[in-house]
């Protein structure tokens, strides 16, 4: 889910990504193309860092975080797709140079 996901957050002000976690967190990237530096919270108190792992090392992230189904986190940069079960724990999956 990305910023526009039909809820709305009065912390997300500038456009930054977010998404929702499977537990109800929201996720905001709180740098634009830093995905090191997230921000969380559950009750409009947000927390540096999130508890989000796995997307500290991505390399010029490609769209906003997706929840295409339950359980079913995906997001790309240029060299891997990360998908996640919860959007908090996240796995790289490496892409071949064609």
């Amino acid at each position: 889910m990305g910023s526009g996901t039909g809820s709305s957050s009065a912390w997300v002000q500038h456009g930054e990504d977010s998404f929702l976690a499977a537990d109800g967190t929201h996720v905001v990237q709180s740098v634009v193309n830093d995905p090191a530096e997230w921000y969380a919270g559950t009750t409009g108190a947000y927390t540096k860092p999130a508890p989000v792992t796995g997307l500290e090392h991505t390399d010029d992230m490609r769209q906003p975080v997706r929840a295409d189904a339950p359980g079913a986190y995906v997001v790309s940069d240029r060299t891997a797709v990360y998908t996640s079960p919860d959007g908090l724990h996240w796995t790289r999956h490496p892409v071949l140079p064609s």
